[in-house]
């Protein structure tokens, strides 16, 4: 059976760059900010907070034990201490700013992409980033949030024609039940494989051996790996624990990397182990096993911070798995998982703890063949080009262009720190046939409307800034206002036909 295609829209990047000193914001639809940051925990909180956070979270105990109850208020706190502390007057604006526009455009929302620039902030529990006036980022419906790292190159979706195939690797069970771990997982997911969304195959007490013989012989798409994993310390790189003549088998995570690397359709590992993104005491942003795979050429790799139950482990993945192989984003397909968590239990904070390092620019990870052409089938009309022209005072043309190309209808809206304001228009080159003046004036209203919204956001900015406004926004404001009443005047004239 074929995997249906995803019709979601997609989300719009909000990019936030953090160093231990500054962080600094990028946004295609609402421009750009920097302003100071200082981690608002020191080292005593922080080991503090990591005490706490593991107690709250579950005992991770494979068929034991429950997640430790918690007071609502006391997560809520930590996140928003850390929103607060990124989040200042500006930066929130243009957040809400983006999030207003990319409603209006049509996507599903904002996808926050968090790039941390020092190791020593990888610890902290961005997950939890809390919004006093909402929720938690990771649980709104219209935001995604991710830890992103640039690549020098970019990782492409792998085509696949059938159903995902999933490696469902059991390193070293020092203490876990993986058995039945691996078996809770194959039964939550049997209706995928039945449907023939998903293949699973699975490795128990696999040493590294085991797993570079599976993936010379066979395509996989994502590698599940569950076990114990080791953090970096100051004098061993991270590890993954693998099983080998009945003892385990400590390898370090390139020399995994040298393993997986064969399989040339792989996008995605799964780390459901201890400590598989929590970095150690060393500098750079490479410590955890999760970033370091995301460096080295994997689009895409989950892993806890935190300990999690089996319930907790085996519920994300069905969700997980499910909405993946219908081609939803990785990104998507976690944020869904998450919420199917945390509505399960909601004393438990095991919804934060999967942490997704990406890379894929827009969480795409697998997509379908294009479909052969019928024989003998007609090729497509290939429609006229369009010259551009550039927009004056007296043009009357509804095709309106801000900077990078994000299309709106007709309308685009991008990049606006000062660059290419208005760029082109692509002016009427048919008379609209008779009886279609109804939409062309209801098209034109859509368009005015997002105008307006974009202006007031201008001008709220302008009032934030006071008399050291920006040169590119009072010259967007300008420009905005002279399109907004060329619009109203030619919806006026269409009206009074």
């Amino acid at each position: 059976m074929k995997p249906p295609e995803s019709g979601q829209p997609l989300f719009v990047d909000f990019d936030l760059e953090i160093s231990t000193t500054s962080v600094r914001i990028r946004s295609p639809l609402a421009g750009e900010a920097r302003a100071s940051f200082r981690n608002p925990f020191d080292e005593r909180d922080q080991q503090a907070l990591r005490a706490w956070l593991e107690r709250a979270a579950s005992t991770r105990a494979i068929g034991g034990g429950r997640p430790a109850s918690i007071r609502l208020d006391d997560p809520q706190k930590v996140g928003e201490k850390l929103f607060q502390a990124v989040f200042n007057e500006q930066i929130y604006t243009l957040y809400n700013s983006s999030r207003l526009l990319a409603r209006d455009r049509g996507n599903a929302g904002l996808r926050v992409r968090l790039n941390l620039l020092d190791e020593s902030l990888e610890s902290l529990p961005w997950e939890l980033l809390y919004d006093p006036r909402e929720d938690y980022l990771a649980l709104l419906p219209d935001v995604s949030l991710v830890r992103y790292m640039d690549a020098p190159t970019p990782a492409r979706p792998a085509r696949v024609d059938g159903p995902l195939r999933v490696l469902m690797v059991a390193g070293d069970g020092d203490g876990l039940d993986l058995r039945t771990e691996l078996d809770g997982v194959k039964k939550a997911l049997t209706p995928l494989t039945e449907q023939g969304l998903l293949h699973l195959d699975e490795l128990p007490r696999a040493s590294i051996d085991d797993l570079f013989q599976a993936v010379s012989k066979t395509t996989y798409h994502i590698i599940h790996f569950l076990g114990h994993g080791e953090a970096p310390s100051a004098d061993a790189p991270a590890r993954l624990t693998f099983t080998a003549e009945g003892a385990p088998q400590e390898v370090p995570i390139d020399s995994v990397w040298r393993v997986l690397r064969r399989a040339e359709s792989l996008r995605m590992i799964w780390l459901n182990s201890c400590s598989g993104a929590v970095g150690g005491g060393l500098t750079g942003p490479l410590a955890s096993a999760a970033a370091r795979l995301v460096s080295v050429g994997v689009s895409a790799v989950l892993a806890n911070q935190l300990r999690i139950s089996d319930t907790a482990a085996i519920r994300l993945a069905r969700n997980f798995y499910e909405n993946l192989a219908r081609r939803e984003g990785v990104d998507t397909a976690l944020a869904k998982a998450r919420l199917a968590v945390s509505i399960s239990d909601l004393s438990s904070l095991e919804w934060a703890t999967p942490v997704l390092y990406m890379r894929a620019p827009d969480g795409v990870l697998f997509e379908q063949p294009p479909a052969a052409a019928p024989t003998g089938a007609e090729p497509p009309a290939t429609p006229p080009p369009v010259s551009p022209a550039v927009a004056t005072s007296g043009s009357t043309s509804t095709g309106i262009n801000f900077g990078s190309g994000n299309t709106i209808g007709n309308i685009t809206i991008g990049d606006v720190a000062g660059r290419d304001i208005i760029k082109s228009y692509a002016p009427p080159t048919k008379t609209a046939p008779q009886g279609t003046d109804d939409n062309l004036v209801q098209g034109l209203r859509e368009q005015l409307t997002i105008l307006k919204r974009r202006l007031s956001i201008l001008q709220q900015q302008q009032a934030m800034y006071g008399i050291s406004s920006p040169p590119h926004v009072i010259m967007e404001i300008e420009d905005l206002e002279k399109q907004i009443k060329q619009l109203e005047g030619r919806i006026g004239g269409l009206s009074a036909q």
